[in-house]
C-alpha cells in the first residue's frame, strides 16, 4: 500500500494548524489569568522552589520515554495528578503519533509513583531489500507500559533518585504482506520492543533568580525473561529445525532460545537493544508572567550496536531463517534540541514544545562516533502538546 505525498503534507498541515490554534487559545487563557491573586498561588505546596518541577518525575516526563520534558510550575495537590502528552514525530519517510497519559500520586510528601501507557500510530516506508518496491505501512495501538518511582531529597528537595520499569505490553512482531510472503516490519514501526527495560534516574535542580536549571542522568538496561515458561514462542512456532538445540551440549545456544532470564536485551525474534545512557540539561525562564519558557538538550549514547531480526518471511513459515543482523540505521550517538513553553493557570496548565533531532552519520563502522548527519538536520521534527490537571 503506497501513500501519496500530498496526503502526507496535508496531515502535517492539519496537525500544525491544530497546534497553532491551541497555542493561541492557551495564550488567551493565560492573559485572562494574569490578575489572579497571589494568595491563590501561595496555597500551592512549597516542597521545592518550584513545586511542579522534579528531576525524574514531577513536572517532567518521568521514567524517560516521553517526547519532551515538561518544564513549568505544573499542578499538584490532588490525590492523583494527570499529565497527557500528544506528540508528532515527522521525518522524510515517516510520521508517528503518540498519546501518553501519565497518572501519578504521592504516597509520601517526597515520593512519587506513576504509571503511563502510550497509545501509538505509526506510518513509515518499508523496503527490506532492493528486491522489494518501497511501500508505506501503518500500525497503531497501545505500546509498552511504563512504571516509575521517584524519591526527592535534600534541604529543598533539589535532588531526586528514580527507578523505572518498562513492560513488554506492545506488539513487536507485526507483519504485513500477502499469503505468498509476509514481511516483519522494521523496529521503528513496531508498537513495542518485546523486552523489559530497567532504568536508573538521577536528577538535580538549581533555582536561580530568574529561572531554574534541571539536570537529569538516566541509565537504561533492557533485558528479557519468561515469567511462566522457558519457551521461546516464536522459535517454537516457526523454527522447528532449531528445536534440536534444546538437547544440545552447547548450553549458551540453548539458553539463547529457551530461557528463564536474559540479562541482555535480545527479544524472541533476535532483535537486540543495547544498554544506553541519556543526559539532559534544561533551563526554564520564569520572568514572563503566565508563561514559562524553557530550552534544553538531550544526549543519548548506546553501549553497543543494535541488531534487527530477519524481516523477510517465505510463504512456508517453517522455512523461515533465523538471521538477525546489525541495524543499518544504528546511531552511535543522538541528541535533540528542545524548546518548550507552559501557559495557563496553576489548575490547568498547557505545554507546547518543539524538538529538533540530530545524530551521527551512520557508517559501516557502527561503534565509531562520526560527525553529525547534516543532510538529515531540519528534516526531522517533534511537536508536542500537553495538559495537566489533578483529580480528587
Amino acid at each position: 500500500m503506497k501513500k501519496n505525498s500530498n496526503d502526507f503534507n496535508w496531515k502535517v498541515f492539519f496537525v500544525t494548524a491544530i497546534i497553532a490554534a491551541s497555542f493561541m487559545l492557551s495564550a488567551f487563557i493565560a492573559q485572562k489569568q494574569k490578575h489572579i491573586s497571589q494568595a491563590a498561588g501561595d496555597l500551592l505546596p512549597k516542597l521545592t522552589p518550584w513545586a511542579g518541577i522534579g528531576g525524574c518525575g514531577a513536572g517532567g516526563s518521568g521514567g524517560g520515554g516521553a517526547a519532551a520534558k515538561w518544564v513549568g510550575k505544573g499542578v499538584t495537590g490532588g490525590l492523583v495528578d494527570v499529565q497527557i502528552l500528544y506528540s508528532n514525530s515527522i521525518g522524510q519517510n515517516f510520521f508517528n503519533y503518540s498519546l501518553t497519559p501519565r497518572f501519578s500520586m504521592k504516597p509520601r510528601w517526597s515520593t512519587t509513583v506513576a504509571v503511563q501507557m502510550p497509545i501509538l500510530s505509526k506510518i513509515g516506508e518499508v523496503q527490506p531489500t532492493t528486491l522489494y518496491e518501497p511501500e508505506y505501512a501503518i500500525t497503531g495501538g497501545y505500546g509498552d507500559l511504563g512504571l516509575d518511582v521517584t524519591q526527592s531529597f535534600g534541604m529543598e528537595g533539589q535532588y531526586s533518585f528514580g527507578l523505572a520499569l518498562t513492560l513488554p505490553t506492545g506488539q513487536y512482531d507485526i507483519k504485513r504482506g500477502s499469503d505468498a510472503g509476509k514481511t516483519i516490519l522494521p523496529t521503528s514501526l513496531q508498537k513495542g520492543t518485546g523486552l523489559y527495560n530497567a532504568s536508573l534516574l538521577l536528577g538535580f535542580i538549581k533555582d536561580t533568580e530568574k529561572g531554574i536549571w534541571l539536570f537529569d542522568l538516566t541509565y537504561s538496561h533492557p533485558f528479557n525473561m519468561k515469567l511462566f515458561s522457558q519457551e521461546n514462542e516464536f522459535m517454537d512456532k516457526y523454527f522447528t529445525k532449531y528445536k534440536s538445540y534444546e538437547d544440545s551440549a552447547e548450553s549458551d545456544i540453548q539458553d539463547r532460545f529457551y530461557y528463564t532470564f536474559k540479562p541482555y536485551g535480545e527479544n524472541d525474534l533476535g532483535g537486540y537493544t543495547p544498554p544506553s545512557v541519556n543526559l539532559s540539561v534544561y533551563y526554564g525562564y520564569k520572568e514572563v508572567e503566565g508563561w514559562m519558557h524553557s530550552w534544553g538538550i538531550t544526549f543519548n549514547v548506546p553501549f553497543g550496536v543494535a541488531w534487527v531480526p530477519n524481516e523477510v518471511t517465505p510463504a512456508n513459515e517453517s522455512e523461515m531463517i533465523y538471521n538477525p543482523r546489525k541495524d543499518p540505521d544504528h546511531q552511535a550517538w543522538s541528541a535533540t534540541l528542545n524548546y518548550g513553553v507552559e501557559v495557563g493557570d496553576h489548575k490547568y496548565p498547557w505545554f507546547f514544545a518543539l524538538g529538533l533531532p540530530i545524530h551521527d552519520l551512520a557508517k559501516s563502522t557502527y561503534e565509531q562516533w562520526d560527525r553529525p548527519d547534516w543532510s538529515d538536520f531540519f528534516n526531522q521534527w517533534t511537536i508536542t502538546v500537553g495538559v495537566k490537571s489533578t483529580m480528587f
